[in-house]
């Protein structure tokens, strides 16, 4: 089991659909993608150096998603209930996956 699989198995099913939706999407956003699975999130990246432009991390009742538009700039936070779609916060992953260099 990869680690993404064994993180995965340890959320409850409503943080699964939010994790599934949000992996398939930055994968989606082209092949520099990096994932890297941490103890209690999920991070994305651009390319080798792994400069990051979104970290997702379940929660007991919800996501929090926070998305790194700039290497200067605060991150956006957002934090989403399971309840609601987590693809509402999509266009601003791309837009902080398309801003990298």
């Amino acid at each position: 089991m990869n680690s993404f699989e064994l993180f995965r198995s340890r959320c409850d099913s409503k943080a699964q659909v939010h994790i599934d939706r949000t992996r398939r999407f930055c994968l989606s956003l082209g092949d520099s993608v990096v994932e890297s699975v941490r103890a209690h999130r999920i991070v994305y990246g651009k390319g080798m150096t792994m400069r990051w432009f979104v970290d997702v991390c379940p929660g007991e009742d919800s996501t929090t998603i926070k998305i790194q538009q700039g290497r200067r700039d605060e991150p956006l936070i957002v934090v989403i209930p399971y309840k609601d779609d987590i693809s509402a916060v999509f266009p601003q992953i791309k837009t902080a996956y398309c801003t990298l260099h």
